[in-house]
């Protein structure tokens, strides 16, 4: 196939859209990017990456898209899964197996909302009810026949620690929605990386101690300053050893680390679990996919690792992940440096305030492999 930027079609679709409102894109046979405009690598910073359209839409999605790319025909698909939630991109044959992408936000059928509104709305709808859930079991706990009865004991536990999944899957599909949505701003600041990972880990060592898997971690002695929303991105950090952890098992080891690699920041998980299958691995990263064939484990929702790769890409970085079955899996965030800011560290709660914090989002989204809290008096 002939370069894009040596045929005559791509001196048009700049020449149109370079400086334009418009998000736009151009991509090939396969769905990946050639180019894209400012405005839509602003509202998509996941449009960075020539897979970033993949990691936007789903699997099969993709390849109708590919498919009309090659019969040079159009089509119109959404990122997300209906009308209501997503972005609309539309799909228009070029010279030579391009395809024109211009992305649009769908009409609500709310008009008086904004995408934020809604996923607020949505988000509540859930929390709510699991608001009672866990409001219910903290006065069951109180109850002396319950705390003396084995055989009630053990399904109210289950009740509590699946309710912190839906709760952990209802954090990644706001987030999720938002990305997609190009309503998810960061609040970045210049500041030293390693102080605020090393409080969390802080925290994760003393929560895994629990599982009987092993957490160790390494943080550069030389500051890391890197330009970064911390709340964003302890939620991606949180999402992938969530991950490692679950897959990792019981009397395995769970590894972090953080250097500094000529201009970028590395931060590595590294896990000694089951690995994951080579026919797997070009789908880890899209949307609601899930290799967990446990029948003991509720599934994920399969959106971790999409929503750290948009926060990641988002940061202006990458994440790749290696994994060789039966020995582990590898995920490697790379963030670029900055210069030292005004600000040595960015302050992040502390170690003792998120063990205490039942509901933080260190508790929430590693729900699916640690304990969850249980009231004092209780279970």
């Amino acid at each position: 196939m002939q370069p894009w930027d040596e045929l005559d079609a791509s001196r048009f679709v700049s020449g149109l859209y370079q400086d334009s409102d418009q998000p736009a894109a151009v991509v090939d046979e396969q769905v990946n990017l050639v180019w894209s405009n400012p405005q839509a690598r602003e509202y998509y910073p996941f449009l960075c990456t020539p897979d970033g359209i993949h990691t936007m839409l789903r699997e099969e999605v993709v390849c109708r898209a590919a498919e009309k790319i090659r019969e040079g025909a159009s089509c119109r698909v959404y990122s997300g899964s209906a009308p209501l939630f997503g972005s609309a991109l539309f799909f228009s044959p070029l010279e030579k197996g391009f395809a024109l992408v211009l992305f649009e936000s769908p009409a609500s059928p709310f008009p008086e909302m904004d995408v934020d509104t809604l996923v607020s709305v949505f988000s509540g709808q859930i929390r709510s009810p699991l608001t009672n859930i866990f409001t219910s079991l903290d006065l069951l706990a109180r109850n002396r026949y319950i705390l003396e009865a084995e055989t009630l004991r053990k399904p109210l536990r289950s009740v509590r620690q699946n309710s912190y999944r839906l709760l952990r899957y209802c954090a990644n599909l706001t987030e999720y929605f938002r990305y997609i949505c190009a309503a998810n701003p960061l609040r970045m600041q210049r500041a030293d990386l390693g102080g605020a990972l090393y409080d969390l880990c802080l925290s994760l060592h003393a929560m895994m101690q629990e599982t009987g898997t092993a957490f160790e971690f390494s943080i550069s002695k030389k500051p890391v300053y890197c330009r970064y929303d911390w709340n964003k991105l302890e939620f991606a950090l949180l999402n992938i050893l969530s991950n490692a952890c679950h897959y990792a098992g019981r009397g395995n080891v769970v590894r972090l680390t953080l250097e500094r690699q000529r201009k970028n920041a590395m931060i590595t998980v590294t896990d000694k679990g089951i690995g994951i299958a080579p026919e797997y691995m070009p789908q880890v990263f899209h949307p609601f996919f899930s290799h967990d064939e446990s029948p003991s484990q509720m599934p994920g929702g399969g959106l971790g690792l999409t929503v750290a790769k948009f926060c990641v890409q988002a940061h202006g970085g990458t994440i790749t992940l290696t994994s060789i079955p039966g020995e582990g899996t590898t995920a490697a965030v790379s963030l670029p440096l900055t210069s030292a800011p005004e600000i040595p560290s960015l302050s992040a709660s502390r170690p003792v305030d998120m063990a205490c914090d039942k509901f933080s989002p260190i508790r929430v989204l590693l729900a699916d492999s640690c304990p969850v809290p249980w009231p004092d008096t209780g279970f």
